[in-house]
């Protein structure tokens, strides 16, 4: 981002690579906070949806 200002030019290899990165930090936040929604989305033929710690 600073490289605009500094070299004035975009880099849009770097801001690919940080948006990609920040998209799957969210999805993996989400897949284990969001257990029961995304169970939900799992077809009933596969078992062991939600991993249970005992």
């Amino acid at each position: 981002m600073t490289t605009k200002f500094v070299h004035k030019h975009f880099e849009l290899v770097l801001s690919g690579r940080v948006v990609m990165s920040a998209m799957l930090l969210f999805t993996a936040i989400a897949h284990s906070t969001f257990t029961k929604g995304m169970t939900m989305m799992l077809p009933d033929f596969i078992p062991f949806k939600t991993e249970q710690f005992t």
